[in-house]
């Protein structure tokens, strides 16, 4: 074997070597870019589950912001429920006075 042959050894493995690291390269970029569409991809998604997180969060104030009325509102219905019956007891005891003023002024049974 002479200086050729060692040369031609030489520039094989060279050359695997070089194989070598471009498909290691080749590898590389695929993976690369494999990864960055899956980002892409999940990024899309996370996008569009925080809209629905915030229609959502929005769905759930409103509802709170109504619970918390309802309250409000039964007290002034209540309230005013309140304010008619004492109207009507009032009115009651009134017709009771006349009631008894005109039985005063009847002549007696007897």
């Amino acid at each position: 074997m002479g200086f050729k042959g060692v040369l031609i050894i030489i520039g094989i493995v060279a050359l695997g070597v070089l194989i070598t690291f471009v498909v290691e390269e080749i590898r590389f970029r695929f993976t690369n870019r494999a990864l960055l569409t899956k980002v892409e991809v999940v990024q899309e998604k996370n996008q569009v589950l925080q809209a629905q997180n915030d229609d959502l969060t929005k769905q759930i104030n409103n509802l709170r912001a109504r619970l918390e009325a309802k309250p409000q509102e039964y007290e002034e219905k209540i309230s005013q429920l309140e304010e008619k019956q004492k109207n009507l007891e009032e009115k009651i005891s009134q017709l009771e006075i006349l009631v008894n003023k005109i039985q005063t002024m009847l002549p007696s049974k007897e």
